[in-house]
């Protein structure tokens, strides 16, 4: 019995230091310009793409900037459903939604498409991270830790490719969404091992 608590125990670790991987790959560059010296994060990316003209007339609205920002939203959920403890878990939703708020300016500007984004991008990862600080079914849980890092990574390959489409300036991706999907890979990976494990276990 206690060597399963200790397994669970290194195995919530492991999957909140991918997260944490995940989180540093975001702040880290995703775009280097190789005419002038300007790195862009994410978060700066997004920016940058919104403000182009065609990213208005995208399906949704803004859709480069929303593949970029839900990146923030993805972490949040592997957070809330990663860390055993449930207060942490909370406080991490709920500094990454903080993190993900428009500018104060929203308040007055509430028609801005961009800050409307954010804003419903943050409410949306409290709301659903809180939620899932609560979810005890283990099945789900390693269900929704595979699923999540599977629309990750393929919202970091469509989110680049519009961004730098709209960046149009000659630039290099950084090291910022690699190793983003990197540790989505091993969040998914973990997980699918997790539950044939527990499969063969369940046949024995």
């Amino acid at each position: 019995m206690r060597g399963q608590v200790d397994s669970k125990r290194e195995h919530s670790l492991l999957l909140v230091m991918l997260a944490l991987l995940g989180l540093l790959g975001y702040l880290l560059p995703w775009a280097v310009a190789s005419s002038a010296p300007m790195t862009l994060n994410a978060y700066d990316l997004a920016e940058w793409a919104s403000l182009h003209p065609a990213q208005r007339q995208t399906t949704p609205p803004l859709l480069a900037p929303l593949l970029l920002r839900v990146q923030l939203a993805i972490l949040s959920l592997t957070f809330a459903l990663s860390i055993s403890q449930r207060w942490v878990a909370a406080a991490a939703v709920v500094a990454l939604a903080l993190a993900q708020l428009p500018p104060f300016e929203y308040v007055y500007d509430i028609a801005n498409m961009n800050y409307r984004q954010q804003f419903v991008l943050a409410l949306v990862s409290l709301v659903a991270g809180l939620a899932a600080t609560r979810l005890r079914n283990r099945r789900m849980i390693r269900l929704l830790l595979f699923l999540l890092p599977v629309a990750g990574i393929g919202s970091v390959i469509a989110g680049v490719a519009q961004a730098f489409e709209a960046f149009r300036q000659p630039a290099d991706i950084g090291l910022g969404p690699w190793l983003l999907v990197a540790s989505y890979v091993g969040i998914a990976a973990i997980n699918l091992l997790a539950a044939r494990s527990n499969a063969e276990r369940a046949t024995n």
